[in-house]
């Protein structure tokens, strides 16, 4: 949407602006989200990242090496 409105000289709104447009339609009952490639989707996969979220199990201090 962005990149077509650069065509119209008159109208220039930002990528920010036009997703914000699009949440406040979706709160308001619209369904101009669905249009979305990701649905405006911001939650990301947790699978497979609790090794960053808690840290490595059974660590080991350095001290405690031999």
């Amino acid at each position: 949407i962005a990149g077509r409105l650069e065509d119209e000289p008159s109208i220039s709104w930002h990528h920010e602006t036009i997703y914000q447009y699009i949440v406040r339609d979706q709160k308001n009952g619209g369904k101009l989200y669905q249009l979305l490639c990701h649905q405006n989707k911001t939650d990301r996969k947790s699978d497979g990242n609790q090794h960053r979220r808690h840290g490595i199990p059974n660590r080991v201090e350095i001290d405690e090496r031999l």
